[in-house]
């Protein structure tokens, strides 16, 4: 089925038997995404709906597909591709890059927790700190 937005000119105006008129249908994907109601059916499957596509935009590092391309964040260098490290010492974690809805970066995950320090050559207690404030 083809989808017609309303606001073009349509030249023939016959009905196509399996059309529901009032139906919903949608145009645009990502953030250009709107719903509408078929208003015409025609030949060839060509369905015209209310709905209009929104305008694409500039692609923001914000969990949407602002340029209505299908890809989400594109050309951010996010995911599981790129790793990043929160925490010291034995705190520290690693998770991927994502962004967030204010439109930066952040590493998502969390640092683990310390202990007090013992002598073991690692940084218990995760202050940056090799075994600190003891006598090895």
């Amino acid at each position: 089925m083809r989808l017609v937005v309303l606001g073009l000119i349509v030249l023939a105006a016959a009905v196509h038997a399996a059309c529901t008129v009032g139906a919903p249908c949608s145009a645009g994907i990502g953030a250009c995404y709107r719903e509408g109601n078929v208003v015409l059916c025609l030949l060839d499957d060509v369905v015209v709906c209310s709905a209009i596509a929104g305008l694409p935009v500039t692609e923001t590092c914000d969990d949407v597909d602002n340029d209505c391309d299908g890809v989400v964040d594109n050309g951010f260098a996010v995911g599981s591709s790129y790793p990043c490290t929160v925490g010291v010492g034995v705190c520290a974690r690693v998770g991927p890059l994502r962004c967030n809805a204010q439109g930066g970066i952040l590493c998502f995950a969390l640092p683990g927790t310390g202990s007090p320090e013992v002598c073991n050559g690692l940084d218990d207690d995760c202050n940056g700190l090799v075994d600190d404030g003891i006598v090895c």
